[in-house]
Parts: structure tokens; sequence; C-alpha cells
């Protein structure tokens, strides 16, 4: 395993933590253009939709193969209804034994929200190697504004995953400094 690291090294690596699937968004109250009713009656049309636009951050740790990663994540959401979309950088580190390797990593991401209060969400994030995804399932706490993802997070070198670690991520908005009044 240590030269399995040592590779990470000398090898330019791309780390990237992807996706959620699941949900393709064509299923009874998931029309993506805020205009039908919402499954509850009880929840209005929209709500949890408009909260979740903006950046978030959050950070995990994980052990796979006696290799332990502990990276931060940003996110920023876009979003049209129930469909979202954005940009995502991470930043972290791999350490096997007395060995240690940065690892970073940007993409894009793609995905679907559902309607209501306290949404499920599902996201597939990419990144410059052709075919490449990976996908995660979350919720957002529409009273907290905390999302919590799970999915893998893989280690890639030269478009190859080499290491995959399953995490779950908690992230917070980030409040933008034009947001402070």
């Amino acid at each position: 395993m240590i030269s399995r690291l040592v590779r990470f090294v000398v090898v330019p690596v791309v780390a990237l933590f992807i996706g959620c699937g699941g949900d393709d968004g064509t299923g009874p109250g998931s029309d993506d253009d805020g205009t039908d009713p919402a499954s509850n009656d009880s929840t209005p049309p929209g709500i949890g939709w408009e909260t979740l636009l903006g950046p978030y951050a959050g950070a995990f740790t994980s052990m796979s193969q006696g290799v332990a990663y502990a990276a931060d994540l940003n996110v920023t959401f876009s979003q049209s209804g129930g469909r979202i979309s954005g940009s995502y950088a991470i930043s972290g580190i791999l350490t096997a034994e007395m060995v240690s390797a940065p690892i970073q990593g940007v993409g894009k991401f793609s995905g679907t929200v559902d309607r209501g209060l306290d949404p499920s969400l599902s996201i597939t994030f990419v990144n410059q190697c052709p075919g490449y995804s990976a996908h995660f399932s979350g919720t957002f706490d529409s009273a907290t504004t905390l999302l919590t993802i799970s999915g893998p997070a893989h280690i890639l070198v030269d478009c190859v995953i080499v290491l995959t670690f399953e995490v779950t991520i908690p992230m917070e908005q980030v409040v933008q400094p034009e947001d402070i009044g």
C-alpha cells in the first residue's frame, strides 16, 4: 500500500468526491417548473427549493484499505425548480503509515431535489475524466439549512479509480459577505 500511496505524490492525482443518483425527476410531483402542486397538499409548491441556492461547505474523514482520507468539500448550487447543478472543489490529505499526500479536485455536478420541507436530493458529480461520475444521495433540513450527502469519494489516478471511500458529509450553508447586513 505504501508504493501505491507514494505513486500519488509522483503522479498527478485527481480526487473526485462525486455524485448522487436515484430519481431521474420524471416521477409524480417532480415537474421542475415549480407550477405543479406539491404531492403533499399541506406543503406549498416550492418550499425548500429556494433555500438550497448558494455555497455549502463540509468535511469528512474515512478509511479504505489502510489509507485514511480527510478532506473538505465545497459546492455551489444553482437551481431551476427541482433541478440542481453547480461546481465543487475538494481538498484533502491521504495518509498511510508515515506517508501523506495532498489531494485536490474540481468539477461539476447535476441532480434533482424533491419539493417540500426537508427534501431529499440526488447528485451526480463529474470531472474531466471521460465517462466518470459518482452518485450521492442526501437530505436537506429546511429549518437548519444543514445538507447531508452520502456516497463514494473516489481517488483517481490517470482517470482510473484506485481507492473508494464511503462517506457521509454534513454541509453547512456558507454565509457570503454581501448577505451580512
